[in-house]
């Protein structure tokens, strides 16, 4: 068995300079994903989340060389689909072949929104469309997260809303909303149903339905999001100190930040070495993120308040690939990577 960091080995996510590593703020603990989010927006939480989440993507500017998330752009059909599908945990690979006619199985929001058909959490028009690029009104996105998260459907909480009839057909998806504290409207009177949603607001909506979600009732899909989150948040930590010029601080500098997210366990082990012994000029990542959950993926333990699972990630042109055991824990009501181990194929098919 060997654990985590022979640190050069198992460490093989390169990042191309400004494509897909972060800014960050002053605060290591305030990691900037994207350059027009800064920890003092509004929406920053929910954004930052469903970033380190992997489920929603920015926008990268050749011309800057920065990410951008374009946070009061509208969201289309498609964009929806994936986001929330990811946030839900469907799977995303196997998923059936559906035919409509604006609707190609080779675009990047397929398999989002065959996945969202599928559970019957989005359907297409009688023309026989499903308008992947079309925008998605605030009515449209109360249906498909109210469904998503099984909300039961209410029209008890709407009266005050002047712009939603009780009878009109998004009225008891709208109500679920309200029920369960994922909306307030956009006034004191008004839901604005007809209005295009941004993409601040659906994630903002996603991440309040997310948390009231009991981790003893996540399945695989939001398991993984909650690895993927720690590791990533793990690594924004590191990558933030580890970038400081002339160079980087001692780790007892950084160790407090680290625990927010890890366990001493692995934190005073594992990540103080890879921090004092990484490259402070490579934009080498800790974590392959993500690893390939559609290859292999098992759980091996799931409770209130620990999960433990096995993944893969495959060779790449950096590293050979490697077997993975993680552990999560519950600390204070935060969730930390209690340990990481890993393993070659070959170690791991003879263990």
């Amino acid at each position: 068995m060997k654990k985590l960091l022979k640190v050069f080995t198992i460490l093989s996510v390169l990042i191309i300079a400004g494509s897909i590593l972060p800014g960050y703020s002053k605060a290591a603990s305030s990691a900037q994903a994207f350059k027009d989010v800064p920890p003092s927006h509004y929406y920053y939480e929910a954004i930052y989340s469903l970033y380190a989440k992997q489920a929603i993507d920015g926008y990268y500017n050749g011309q800057d060389g920065e990410t951008y998330f374009k946070p009061s752009n509208t969201v289309t059909r498609g964009e929806a689909a994936k986001m929330i599908g990811h946030v839900i945990g469907l799977d995303l690979y196997d998923v059936p072949n559906y035919e409509f006619k604006d609707l190609d199985t080779a675009a990047w929001y397929y398999n989002p929104i065959a996945a969202m058909i599928k559970e019957g959490y989005l359907e297409g028009y009688s023309d026989n469309t499903i308008k992947p690029k079309g925008t998605l009104t605030r009515a449209e996105m109360a249906k498909i997260i109210a469904l998503s998260y099984g909300y039961e459907l209410t029209t008890d909480h709407i009266s005050h809303f002047e712009d939603v009839k009780q009878d009109a057909w998004y009225a008891p998806y709208i109500g679920a909303l309200v029920e369960n504290g994922i909306t307030g409207g956009t006034s004191d009177s008004t839901f604005s149903p007809g209005k295009a949603i941004k993409r601040q607001e659906l994630a903002a909506f996603l991440d309040r339905a997310h948390n009231k979600v009991s981790v003893e009732e996540y399945n695989d899909g939001q398991i993984q999001n909650l690895l993927s989150e720690t590791q990533v948040k793990i690594d924004d930590v590191i990558q933030y100190y580890k970038n400081i010029k002339p160079e980087r601080p001692a780790y007892s500098v950084i160790r407090e930040d680290l625990l927010q997210y890890a366990m001493p366990s692995i934190a005073d082990s594992d990540l103080k070495k890879y921090y004092e012994q990484s490259c402070t000029h490579c934009d080498h990542l800790l974590f392959d993120i993500p690893m390939a959950f559609d290859l292999h993926y098992q759980v091996l333990e799931h409770t209130a308040d620990k999960i433990v699972i096995e993944t893969v990630s495959p060779n790449n042109e950096i590293a050979n690939g490697h077997t993975a055991e993680i552990a999560l824990v519950k600390d204070n009501g935060k969730w930390k990577m209690e340990d990481y181990q890993s393993w070659s194929f070959e170690e791991r098919g003879s263990s």
